[in-house]
């Protein structure tokens, strides 16, 4: 892997540790930081880091889980 590559592929890990903070998936940047990374991997033959997981394959445990929830407000009653 070129000086290049490792650049623009950290550029990836910092963007995507940003992305799950900005879109709310995780509310803390240093725990995004320490997390983040370790759902990727480096894959050689696509010169890229991909995720561990194959989403994909995990589609059936969470394609639904959002499915009927618009308009629905939560209040959290310790507030």
């Amino acid at each position: 892997m070129s000086q290049g590559a490792d650049l623009s592929n950290g550029l990836l890990v910092l963007i995507k540790i940003e992305w799950s903070v900005r879109g709310g998936s995780l509310r803390n940047i240093d725990s995004a930081r320490v997390s983040i990374p370790t759902t990727l991997k480096y894959d050689d033959s696509k010169n890229c880091y991909v995720y561990r997981a194959r989403l994909e394959e995990t589609e059936q445990y969470w394609r639904g889980w959002s499915e009927g929830w618009e308009g629905v407000r939560i209040q959290n009653s310790l507030i």
